[in-house]
């Protein structure tokens, strides 16, 4: 794959947290440490799992 198709991939893709507690999918914001907007857990990279998620909503 071509340099140029990376950098297009890697604008269109966010990290996000799966939420340990209830499941959410939600944006971490660049953050280590983010609460949940469903149930309030403290995700970070340790107690939640990170995600590569689409920036494009689909």
């Amino acid at each position: 794959m071509p340099e140029n198709n990376f950098a297009r991939i890697d604008a269109s893709v966010e990290e996000d947290y799966k939420c340990s507690r209830c499941g959410s999918i939600f944006d971490k914001d660049g953050q280590d440490e983010a609460q949940c907007p469903v149930c309030g857990n403290v995700c970070t990279p340790q107690t939640c799992r990170v995600l590569n998620a689409s920036k494009e909503g689909f």
